[in-house]
């Protein structure tokens, strides 16, 4: 968008851009660059699927742990290699880039100018990982099914579900 710096500090800044003659501002990511990926893996279950979720607490959203999808900036621009460390890290499956399955891009919201990145991969043939997974501070993965990400507060998460029923249709 091209706005100019109003506030800035390693973690966020504040733009003022021009929308048809008044101020618009947004935020921009500074940390991520603006840049973030989503993954939303799945697996073929009895009765369905089941979406290895994330329960985060996100303090600007309420004081309680949500639903949410894994996320994480992109690092050294190298969108796959992020998916797969950042999996390994809070989930223990260990990916291959060839498995992953690019389902576009999204933003954040209309106050941030943050580019979401969504993938999803299929876990059905991988052994049943024990999860919950990297339990910190009450953090953890787990699996879920489809009324989890329904109930979900995380918009992005919900957008990924969408493509993948529409994209993948499972």
């Amino acid at each position: 968008m091209g706005g100019k710096t109003i506030y800035e500090n390693p973690a966020i800044s504040i733009m003022e851009a021009d929308k048809h003659g008044k101020a618009y501002i947004y935020s921009h990511d500074t940390y991520s660059g603006g840049r973030r990926v989503l993954i939303l893996p799945f697996r073929k279950h009895i009765g369905g699927h089941e979406f290895l979720l994330r329960r985060e607490v996100i303090p600007c959203w309420d004081e309680a742990a949500d639903t949410c999808a894994v996320s994480t900036r992109v690092k050294d621009e190298d969108v796959e290699q992020t998916i797969i460390d950042e999996l390994m890290d809070l989930t223990g499956y260990d990916i291959r880039p060839n498995e992953l399955i690019h389902l576009g891009l999204c933003m954040g919201s209309k106050t941030s100018d943050t580019v979401y990145e969504l993938y999803t991969v299929n876990l059905s043939d991988r052994g049943s990982e024990d999860l919950p997974y990297h339990i910190e501070n009450g953090e953890h993965s787990f699996w879920g099914k489809d009324d989890d990400i329904i109930k979900s507060i995380d918009a992005n998460l919900i957008t990924c579900y969408t493509r993948l029923m529409h994209l993948i249709g499972i």
